[in-house]
């Protein structure tokens, strides 16, 4: 059986102005979250916590200057006592620098699914008066061993958190987040946290 264009077409057009307001109201319906606001509990951001007077013990493993761009290889105490692989990019000269953390992507199979993903913007950006900090995800570090889902989020989160404390004690002014993928959630996460 064929039906006739114009009846097509007609068909399309009913089931579209049918279609969009009942999908509006099973989403609100659903999701009530999505559509109402939502006030957090204290409890939400326990999950988040970490002392922020605890001693980072940073480590520099290995320096390389590239056009005058200092690319510090480092580590640092994240969560739990966990060390995380960083790259520290540092511009030449002094003063108060803005500052920015990268957190790649975690695309399964990919070369630049770790802190190199995005280290060539970092140094692009060095001469403009930017450090850069470019973590590995607890996934990529060596020695990973798999846990739940919100447990890796509340870890990546800390460890980003203590992060934002080793950039603020360089000489560091504003301070920006750039997450790809799964790192762009945890910028939400950071946001309400601090």
């Amino acid at each position: 059986m064929q039906i006739a264009p114009q009846r097509c077409r007609n068909l399309r057009r009913s089931s579209q102005t049918r279609f969009v307001p009942a999908a509006v109201i099973i989403a609100t319906l659903q999701f009530p979250g999505a559509v109402l606001a939502q006030t957090p509990s204290p409890d939400d951001f326990a999950h988040f916590a970490y002392d922020p007077g605890a001693s980072l013990d940073a480590k520099q493993l290995a320096v390389k200057v590239r056009d005058g761009v200092t690319i510090e290889d480092i580590t640092y105490a994240g969560s739990q006592g966990d060390t995380v692989p960083a790259y520290l990019i540092i511009p030449k000269g002094g003063g108060k620098f803005a500052g920015i953390v990268w957190a790649h992507w975690m695309m399964a199979g990919a070369v630049n699914s770790n802190r190199t993903e995005f280290l060539e913007e970092a140094v692009a950006l060095a001469p403009a008066g930017v450090v850069s900090l470019l973590i590995d995800a607890p996934e990529r570090r060596p020695n990973f061993k798999p846990t739940t889902d919100p447990a890796l989020v509340a870890q990546q989160v800390v460890d980003i958190r203590r992060g934002l404390d080793l950039l603020l004690s360089r000489p560091a002014g504003r301070i920006a987040y750039v997450g790809h993928s799964w790192d762009a959630g945890i910028g939400a996460i950071l946001d309400a946290t601090d």
